[in-house]
């Protein structure tokens, strides 16, 4: 699997993720840290952690979920590009296999993408923070608590945007459909349907942290843990069930 994790991997390098990658999270940083400076002095006890929920909000709702859209339109429409879906197929290794590995990529630019978001928002937080004159300890724990989880509460979010890229495979109908599902996250969100709605998961993880008011990280990851009862099983009935249905519809058609 490593092998072929690297292969796919390869395939994606002349592609045009890395700007779909880039250009969220500068956006979405640089417009909160901005937006949060003129009221820093208030909140000097927590400022970090306000900086990082005001941005985190609109990437984990809105831009983390369609930027990974294009990216699993742009790995799946590139398969298609010169019969290479067919050529693809012709390899003695399982489309499962293949399909998965394809996943796999998906996760490592997910994990880059958060990453990308994280290193702008701490440039970006060190100047907001400077010229408002706080002084406050960067809150490492707490970052990468709500970073992990951000990351963890998409890979349902994630393998549901992949089975509709792969069972739709034009690429308007695959993005227009994840745009909706997108927008209405947010909604969702505050009724009793967001537990199987994981375009929200993501966002409701900010949310909720926002609702904590700063805490620390001991007080952070209790009210996570209370979350966490909730979210955690049916996320993983999410995954499993849309994960399999990609396994199994990868390349079908084509064999067909």
């Amino acid at each position: 699997m490593g092998k072929l994790f690297r292969l796919e991997l390869m395939k994606t390098k002349r592609s045009f993720i890395l700007p779909v990658l880039l250009l969220p999270p500068l956006l979405v940083v640089l417009s909160g840290v901005a937006s949060m400076s003129t009221y820093l002095k208030d909140n000097a006890q927590h400022a970090w952690e306000a900086m990082f929920i005001q941005s985190a909000m609109l990437f984990a709702y809105y831009l983390l979920p369609l930027g990974m859209t294009v990216v699993c339109v742009l790995i799946s429409q590139r398969e298609k590009q010169n019969n290479g879906m067919l050529k693809m197929l012709t390899l003695p290794v399982p489309r499962q296999k293949l399909a998965a590995a394809k996943f796999l990529v998906l996760v490592y630019y997910l994990i880059l993408e958060i990453l990308i978001f994280v290193l702008s928002f701490l440039v970006a937080g060190a100047v907001a923070v400077h010229n408002a004159q706080v002084s406050q300890a960067l809150p490492v724990g707490y970052l990468l608590s709500l970073s992990a989880r951000m990351f963890a509460a998409m890979l349902p979010c994630l393998s549901f945007i992949w089975m509709i890229t792969v069972l739709l495979e034009k690429p308007v109908v695959s993005i227009g459909i994840n745009l909706v599902l997108c927008i209405f996250g947010a909604i969702v969100s505050n009724t009793p349907l967001w537990i199987v709605y994981p375009y929200c998961y993501a966002g409701i993880i900010i949310s909720r942290a926002a609702q904590s008011g700063g805490d620390s990280l001991i007080e952070t990851i209790t009210h996570a843990h209370l979350l966490d009862a909730f979210l955690i099983p049916c996320a993983i009935v999410v995954f499993a069930i849309t994960f399999i249905i990609t396994l199994y519809s990868f390349g079908k058609k084509e064999m067909e």
